[in-house]
């Protein structure tokens, strides 16, 4: 995207302020290595909570066939708060197509030389 874009997009922003008042913070809920699911951070509670007693189905290891067993989860999932800003930072950065680091970057101020 170019800087103009950017910057242009940058203007249209809420401030900070106004982003912070409107929406509760999130939680990041990762299973495994790369499965990470975002929801409102009441939602990701209950669902945190929805999991105390979860198992886990795997196949037999020791069966001929393809028979299964239930056993504790081994691999538990693990949660992060994302704030609202990191939340809207990441969402408005896929939408513009630029990293967070190029959305939060300072824009250049005008070229101010006259010839």
């Amino acid at each position: 995207m170019s800087e103009k874009k950017l910057g242009e997009s940058m203007k249209k922003r809420p401030t900070d302020k106004e982003l912070l008042t409107k929406k509760d913070n999130f939680i990041e809920i990762q299973f495994g290595y790369s499965n990470k699911y975002v929801l409102p951070h009441s939602d990701g509670i209950k669902f945190m909570e929805a999991l105390r007693n979860a198992e886990q189905k795997i196949t037999c290891p020791s069966g001929i066939y393809a028979e299964y067993i239930i056993v504790p989860i081994d691999d538990k999932p693990t949660s992060q708060i994302i704030s609202q800003k990191e939340y809207l930072d990441m969402k408005m950065a896929h939408l513009l197509g630029v990293t967070v680091k190029e959305l939060n970057a300072e824009p250049n101020p005008p070229d101010t030389k006259t010839s």
